[in-house]
């Protein structure tokens, strides 16, 4: 729409899904003839198993006029796995955000060459598993997990072939089926050099 144009320089939009069959069939040990066996001595009897998984994975991406660039990404997994009429479900889901820009540092606090690179991420994800047993109603739960992450990052080019930087990561983990929690805070300063070796002739 025109109103957005003084605001955003492009829009990008695109989805994925996908949908798998896969079925199996293991037979069991070769019997009597009558027991578990046809005429020609083969087994009929085993293990059926069915796998049915879907993948929907939307991404939108927004480029604003000022050079910033913000993405939202959603990604959602299911599988459903029959085996001897048991029913195992697995679900994870994933949303993630993202936004890249590049800002000069002040010249009364460092003066560089280069402009600061700066971006945040963020992520939340949910896996959970449950079975339902033959002849019931009701999936009940295995496991149940999450994990959210936070990440901030700075870097620059430093004269004559360096690039430096800091970032910042947050992670917390969580088990509700063991009733147990895990955060993690990770901070780093780095320094690239580039060394570049040649032969005169």
């Amino acid at each position: 729409p025109r109103g957005m144009r003084n605001l955003l320089s492009s829009v990008t939009a695109r989805a994925r899904y996908r949908r798998t069959l896969a079925s199996s069939f293991q037979p069991g040990a070769l019997g009597l003839p009558g027991q578990g066996t046809s005429a020609d001595g083969s087994s009929t009897t085993g293990v059926f198993t069915e796998t049915i998984s879907t993948n929907f994975a939307p991404t939108v991406t927004l480029t604003w006029v000022a050079g910033v660039v913000s993405r939202v990404e959603y990604t959602r997994f299911q599988s459903d796995v029959l085996t001897s009429g048991n029913l195992t479900v697995n679900d994870v889901q994933r949303l993630g955000a993202s936004l890249n820009f590049s800002v000069k540092a002040p010249g009364w606090l460092v003066r560089l060459p280069s402009e600061i690179r700066t971006s945040f991420t963020a992520s939340a994800t949910d896996d959970s598993v449950c079975l339902q047993r033959s002849g019931s109603a009701e999936c009940a739960s295995v496991s149940e997990s999450s994990r959210h992450q936070l990440d901030f990052r700075l870097d620059t080019a430093l004269p004559p072939s360096m690039r430096g930087g800091a970032s910042f990561t947050y992670v917390l983990t969580e088990e509700q089926h063991t009733s147990s929690k895990f955060s993690q805070i990770v901070f780093t300063i780095f320094l690239n050099i580039n060394f570049l070796a040649s032969q005169v002739r």
